[in-house]
């Protein structure tokens, strides 16, 4: 319990940071300094639900993964035991549970994604191999990257797709 606890807080405070480096809040600027600190508000700012929807999603995702191929093992060193059943039992929950955590995840990747079209879209556009911001942009799947001509050599282009994805609009 203490490993898992540890764990969780870790998590916490991992996701909290990371959204205030992002979308940061709880403060001002002044001369240089930042003044009129809201911890909280730090820590839980604009990003920080998205991000831990993202996080606890891919997490149950790669548990249940894990265990799957757990049980999948042990199902197939101990066939011709009694506890045969068992880990077909197990194996079957663990991939329906992985199954239903992955389309979580896919959702949450969504959702993150379109808030970063909101938010930050030069970010989402570097993410997504694009070196300027654009409409009817394309997404690009395998590839690499040349940085001095700044192009992505052998790469699959599904037109206006990442333009769709982000805002459900090709136009965008």
């Amino acid at each position: 319990i203490p490993v898992i606890l540890g764990g969780s807080f870790s998590a916490f405070f991992i996701t909290a940071v990371n959204s205030f480096m992002n979308t940061p809040a709880g403060f001002e600027m002044k001369n240089g300094k930042m003044v009129n600190v809201e911890p909280l508000a730090a820590m839980f700012n604009d990003s920080f639900l998205i991000r831990s929807f993202h996080v606890v999603a891919t997490a149950l995702m790669t548990m249940a993964f894990v265990l799957a191929a757990i049980a999948a093992f042990k199902l197939l060193k101990n066939k011709f035991k009694k506890d045969t059943e068992y880990h077909k039992k197990a194996l079957k929950l663990t991939m329906i549970l992985g199954v239903v955590f992955t389309l979580g995840a896919m959702l949450a990747g969504d959702v993150s994604a379109k808030f970063l079209h909101q938010e930050q879209p030069e970010k989402l556009a570097a993410y997504e191999w694009h070196f300027d911001t654009e409409s009817h942009a394309d997404l690009v799947l395998f590839g690499s990257l040349d940085e001095k001509t700044q192009e992505v050599n052998g790469a699959i282009k599904i037109p206006g797709l990442l333009s769709f994805l982000a805002d459900n609009n090709t136009n965008t």
